[in-house]
């Protein structure tokens, strides 16, 4: 399998016309991207672009005008309807540069500039660089990874260093590995796409690699590597190799670029070695099944089968805990003694849960802030979820005591009070009812800013503002028949009778701006003034809400606790979902050892449990291997259970260094800090087919 290419010609750009030069020039900034050229309220693809867009998005090829005297293919999707056709888009494959105008039409009156308005690509849309919620899957991670390292296979001993980013959440990680050790952490990893030279990359993966990537020199990385996180020296990020410290300048030089030189919000990276992570290699990982199936569903994995979270982040966590369980044994005691004492206090799962539920997707909310694409319902999550914080805290503080489990403790301190300021802030700035863009109004709540009520005021009870204005005005000049009206040329302007224009022309305060046989009209400098100021104030109020709306976002990105708070939310959740699940069913919090013991009693399959249902019971077995017998031959005919033995005893282990329930009356497990579980690749347990 192959990444997808955009198939056709492009012609040469001489001869375009302005508007077709000006996108000649912006596709060869981007030529392995399809462009998205923004026309009113369209973005519209020319030649190839345009064959393979109509082809992948299955909507018509027409032509626009000519270039050279041949037609321009043309197709066009609508700005409105455009996230729904870029998720089509990067779900096959393809890479979408998105040009903008960045000038505005010129009105009606203006003076005229030839030549087409400006437009530049404003974002690179790519499988591993998407924000929107409309692209993403709300449970499972999006990563961008980068690897840099010894190409031919004879340097094999050399070090390679991959680096991975979230850039939904910021999260940012590296490692150093060898070059066989790449497709190991491929499959665990599951990276959208892959900034790497081809030859680095196995073939299961080589479709996901990003074309002409130019891997930088070890002192421009270091440069660019502290330029990025402020720092004046890499080692106070931590202890990085050369390759790593290639690997991360290259992914934060691609997130760069596709956010149109500006950086989102991206965590200070956090270095992975190889003895932290139970090793798993492709084959075993695949046979599993245990974040996603075989037939690419979720349906019957290990993931499905012991997922009782609540929230997209908590999923999330569950799935990386999953996919990567640990080998340092205070890391996995430590979650399981948090969930065991969560599953102990009574009513404590039935508080907990509601408050889960409703938390926000913080971390994916201040993705979206942080590249100025965040809508006023992603500030409304921060604030719910700092709510949801204060009332978490609320419902821990009576029960946490010295002897709390250590984890509950951090999170209870972690939630305790860390972003008062920025919540009364939201909680004063936002309106109760928010709309889906900051460019439809009313974001801003009344009463949080006085320039901001005043024009709206201006804008939204103009006439009563009039009326009220005419009521004393026929008072100031004694003329009950006074009037304020509207005139297509004049504005506002007060009317009267020529009776009463005649004596009024005297008053000073009155300007005469036109005069009938039966009417007169004047303005005065206060109603020149309000009727510049209504027209104006739509437009003002428009601009003094984007700015407060600006600010909001700065405050809340730039704020250091969120991060961390949404973090220990996701945490919170997947514990919560861990007391469920023991005490939902013959689940075990296992007795984890750093010597060989291993021993499972009453253990069952959970995925088969799980796909079996109420109406059948699944029949438990033992499995005993102490360090004097490490050997264990299964033998019997097909369909005789011995894949379902095998496998359950595999994601026993996992679950259990996840620091998970294990389906077992009873376990006893020493660290294990390899895996293997292979068995015929036809098999579906889950489905009986084995």
């Amino acid at each position: 399998m192959t990444a997808p290419e955009i198939t056709g010609i492009i012609p040469s750009a001489e001869g375009a016309t302005p508007a077709m030069a000006q996108w000649f020039a912006l596709k060869a900034q981007e030529p392995d991207a399809l462009l998205f050229f923004r026309m009113g309220d369209f973005y519209e693809l020319f030649f190839a672009d345009a064959e393979t867009a109509a082809m992948a998005l299955d909507i018509s090829l027409t032509t626009r005008g000519k270039h050279n005297d041949t037609p321009i293919p043309m197709c066009g999707v609508p700005v409105a309807a455009a996230p729904a056709y870029l998720a089509r888009l990067i779900r096959r494959g393809f890479r979408v540069a998105v040009a903008e105008q960045t000038e505005q039409a010129r009105k009606p009156g203006e003076s005229t500039q030839k030549g087409p308005l400006a437009r530049a690509i404003v974002r690179l849309v790519t499988p591993g660089t998407l924000t929107e919620e409309e692209l993403l899957e709300a449970g499972r991670q999006n990563l961008l990874l980068a690897l840099a390292g010894p190409v031919k296979k004879t340097r094999s001993s050399s070090p390679c260093g991959a680096a991975w980013i979230d850039i939904s959440t910021g999260s940012f990680e590296t490692a150093s590995l060898s070059r066989d050790q790449i497709e190991e952490l491929l499959a665990r990893l599951d990276p959208s796409e892959i900034l790497a030279d081809p030859a680095l990359v196995p073939e299961p993966f080589s479709a996901r690699v990003a074309p002409n990537i130019a891997l930088p020199g070890i002192e421009p990385a270091r440069s660019r590597m502290a330029q990025a996180f402020d720092v004046t020296q890499l080692t106070i990020l931590g202890d990085f190799t050369d390759e790593e410290i290639r690997a991360g300048a290259l992914i934060l030089d691609y997130v760069r670029r596709s956010q149109a030189g500006s950086m989102p919000r991206i965590a200070r990276p956090l270095r992975r070695g190889d003895s932290e992570t139970l090793g798993l290699d492709p084959a075993t990982r695949a046979s599993l099944d245990l974040i996603q199936a075989r037939d690419g569903t979720t349906t019957h994995t290990l993931f499905a089968a012991v997922d009782r979270c609540v929230s997209a982040a908590g999923q999330r966590l569950l799935a990386q805990l999953i996919a990567a369980p640990s080998t340092i044994l205070p890391l996995i005691q430590e979650r399981q003694a948090a969930w065991r004492w969560i599953a102990d206090q009574p009513g404590l799962i039935d508080k907990l849960t509601p408050l889960l539920r409703k938390a926000p997707d913080l971390a994916r909310a201040l993705g979206r802030l942080s590249t100025g694409r965040g809508l006023p319902r992603d500030l409304a999550a921060t604030r719910d979820l700092l709510q949801a914080a204060d009332a978490l805290v609320t419902v821990l503080e009576p029960l946490c005591t010295e002897q709390t489990p250590a984890l509950i403790r951090q999170l209870f301190a972690g939630l305790y009070g860390r972003a008062d300021s920025l919540l009364n802030t939201l909680e004063k700035a936002l309106a109760e009812s928010l709309p889906a863009r900051i460019e439809d109004g009313g974001a801003i709540a009344t009463g949080f800013d006085p320039d901001l009520d005043r024009y709206r005021g201006l804008r939204d009870d103009s006439k009563r503002t009039l009326a009220a204005m005419q009521q004393r005005y026929a008072d100031q000049f004694n003329v009950a028949t006074l009037k304020i009206k509207h005139h297509a040329q004049l504005g506002y302007i007060i009317e009267t009778s020529a009776l009463h224009g005649t004596r009024l022309r005297e008053r000073p305060e009155l300007s005469f701006r036109q005069g009938t046989a039966n009417l007169v009209r004047f303005t005065t400098d206060e109603l020149l003034e309000l009727d510049r100021a209504i027209l104006e104030a739509a437009d003002r109020a428009a601009a003094i809400e984007r700015r407060l709306f600006a600010s909001l976002v700065a405050e809340t990105v730039a704020h250091p606790a969120l991060p961390e708070l949404a973090e220990l939310f996701a945490m919170a959740d997947v514990l919560t979902g861990c007391a469920k699940l023991a005490l939902g069913g013959a689940w075990c919090s296992p007795e984890m050892t750093q010597d060989h013991a291993f021993e499972l009693i009453s253990c069952r399959h959970p995925v088969v449990e799980a796909a079996l249902g109420r109406a059948s019971r699944f029949i438990p077995n033992d499995c005993h291997l102490p360090p004097a017998q490490r050997v264990m031959l299964l033998t019997g005919p097909n369909m005789a259970g011995k894949s379902t033995f095998l496998r359950q005893t595999a994601l026993a282990v996992i679950l259990a260094q996840a620091g998970l329930p294990v389906p077992a009356e009873k376990a006893r497990i020493g660290i294990v800090d390899r895996l293997f579980s292979r068995v015929g690749a036809a098999d579906d347990l889950a489905r009986g087919r084995s």
